[in-house]
């Protein structure tokens, strides 16, 4: 699984970034790809069409993200979690050892 968050750094060139990660999901089994902010919104449809068997899911910020852990936990997964610091990621983390 990859949990995503916005790059803030990229400034012109977010757009075109925030497709770059799409490979990275592509793996045998299918797996998962939650992210979160507007860059990682806008790129979503993009990235969902790239990934087929693959889940796509698309939170607008971290905050939704978390509710989202809360309600469906993920379980039997190796995750990469990877994000700008302005999403601060890291406050996720004790959902994810809940598991």
């Amino acid at each position: 699984m990859l949990i995503l968050g916005d790059m803030a750094e990229m400034g012109p060139e977010a757009p075109s970034e925030h497709l770059l990660p799409a490979p990275l999901g592509r793996g045998p089994g299918g797996g998962k790809i939650l992210v979160a902010g507007p860059a990682f919104s806008a790129a979503a449809h993009s990235l969902q069409e790239s990934h087929s068997g693959t889940a796509v899911s698309w939170y607008p910020g971290r905050d939704e993200l978390e509710h989202a852990l809360r309600t469906d936990s993920p379980r039997g997964y190796q995750i990469l979690v990877k994000g700008s610091r302005v999403m601060a990621l890291e406050k996720i983390l004790p959902l994810l050892n809940e598991t």
